[in-house]
């Protein structure tokens, strides 16, 4: 999200050691999951990583780790999903969310299958 900062993640870390604000970044240019690989892949181009840790809701990891493994081969990609306790079975968003996604996952899926072509 463009309005979160390396300070507020740090700010939110819960365990004894204090999170290294060395490792970690943000990007601000990407606004889909899409476009989130792509500026991933120029900064470890950029750095020379060779893993990552993907932070992200549960609901959105698959989809997020569909298209990073898709524009990151090679790359070891860490799953680190985040449960969000507001978003639950009992709510309608719930399931608006969870229909969005696997929609958007199935026509993902559709278009890497067509790139191949």
């Amino acid at each position: 999200h463009p309005d979160v900062t390396k300070e507020e993640i740090i700010a939110m870390r819960k365990g004894a050691k204090p999170l290294p604000p060395c490792c970690i970044t943000l990007g601000y240019r990407a606004v889909s999951t899409l476009q989130n690989a792509d500026e991933t892949k120029e900064w470890l181009e950029k750095t020379g990583y060779k893993s990552i840790r993907i932070v992200t809701s549960n609901y959105h990891m698959h989809r997020a780790m569909l298209e990073m493994s898709h524009a990151l081969p090679g790359i070891e990609i860490i799953r680190h999903p985040i449960l969000q306790p507001d978003i639950t079975p009992e709510d309608e968003y719930f399931w608006q969310v969870i229909v969005l996604e696997y929609h958007k996952t199935l026509f993902r899926l559709l278009g890497m299958m067509l790139e191949k072509i």
